[in-house]
């Protein structure tokens, strides 16, 4: 398991779980380069990873693209599991498969394609955003369902308000409809 520390802080500190297979990461913007994934590699290396594990990467999209990243170049590619926790995450990153580290002062210099097998939404992990990165994510959701034509931009205006509210069921509306425009 990759997983952003601070999603590991606030759902799984109290619990226990033995820890020997979970490499936290602090999943901040600078962290995102070469020496990350060099730790990460190590973590697989100790662990002994082959192409029959299962990788999974509990996080928001520096996570998604430094597990990526990682899971493509080792062995030459193990597959992976992500389970997003952003709204950005649910909506837009988690489908295409570019992953992406930052080299030098470039943002996502070193890319490439690395698609998860599988993609898990708990609408639950929204619970831990703050209203700003909630914003991001609806903004980002709106740009897809104007892509996706007026039927979307409609099915967007439905379930807007309620989505602010932090309702769950128009929240996951908005994710379903913006997953089907990116399909």
């Amino acid at each position: 398991i990759i997983i952003d520390k601070k999603i590991f802080d606030i759902y799984f500190s109290k619990k226990i779980i033995k820890n020997d297979k979970i490499i936290k990461i602090n999943a901040k913007e600078k962290f995102k380069d070469l020496k990350t994934i060099n730790k990460i590699l190590n973590f697989f290396v100790k662990k002994n990873v082959s192409k029959n594990n299962k990788i999974y990467a509990i996080g928001g999209g520096i996570i998604q693209d430094l597990a990526g990243y990682s899971c493509s170049i080792y062995k030459r590619g193990l597959s992976w599991i992500y389970i997003p926790t952003t709204f950005l995450g649910m909506t837009d990153s988690c489908v295409g498969g570019k992953v992406g580290i930052n080299f030098g002062k470039a943002k996502n210099l070193a890319a490439l394609f690395s698609a998860p097998r599988k993609v898990l939404i708990d609408i639950n992990y929204l619970n831990t955003l703050s209203k700003k990165d909630l914003f991001s994510g609806l903004g980002e959701a709106l740009r897809l369902h104007v892509t996706g034509g007026l039927y979307f931009v409609k099915k967007f205006q439905e379930n807007i308000d309620q989505a602010i509210g932090e309702n769950k069921k128009n929240l996951l509306n908005i994710i379903k409809h913006s997953l089907l425009i990116k399909k």
